[in-house]
């Protein structure tokens, strides 16, 4: 039998889930209202400390180019303790697919002091790094 604390415990990690995939889902709506060739498309959504949220999406590039990526242009937009939220989306069938920040991204990340960084894995899986203790977890 589960104890009251323990149940309140669920609730409020199925409460912080349905958030995070409400901000995944804002960041998918972005990159579907983008017009591009590619078979997907990544979007940005960060909630700065202050509260406000700004966004930005990838861009289109044949050479690899870091400052088109959507978490590098959301990172010029950051503050101190912000939180920051990846999706990719597939524009075969509109899923989510792995949106993982690469490692150039992630030290813009840290050095404008994010806090932590979640990012989509698949259509109902998504992954979360702590940018303090650098520490990684998965979610389903």
């Amino acid at each position: 039998m589960f104890s009251f604390r323990h149940n309140n415990l669920l609730w409020y990690i199925l409460i912080m889930k349905r958030e995070i995939f409400n901000y995944f889902d804002i960041a998918g709506k972005l990159t579907m209202a983008k017009k591009d060739e590619r078979s997907f498309l990544l979007a940005s959504i960060a909630v700065r400390k202050d509260g406000a949220i700004v966004s930005a999406t990838n861009a289109a590039s044949k050479f690899p180019n870091r400052q088109l990526h959507s978490e590098y242009k959301v990172s010029k937009k950051c503050d101190v303790g912000s939180i920051v939220y990846v999706c990719r989306v597939r524009l075969l069938d509109g899923t989510f697919g792995m949106a993982r920040p690469c490692r150039s991204c992630m030290k813009c990340l840290i050095s404008r002091g994010v806090k932590k960084v979640y990012y989509t894995i698949d259509q109902n899986e998504f992954g979360v790094i702590n940018l303090d203790t650098m520490q990684e977890r998965k979610y389903q």
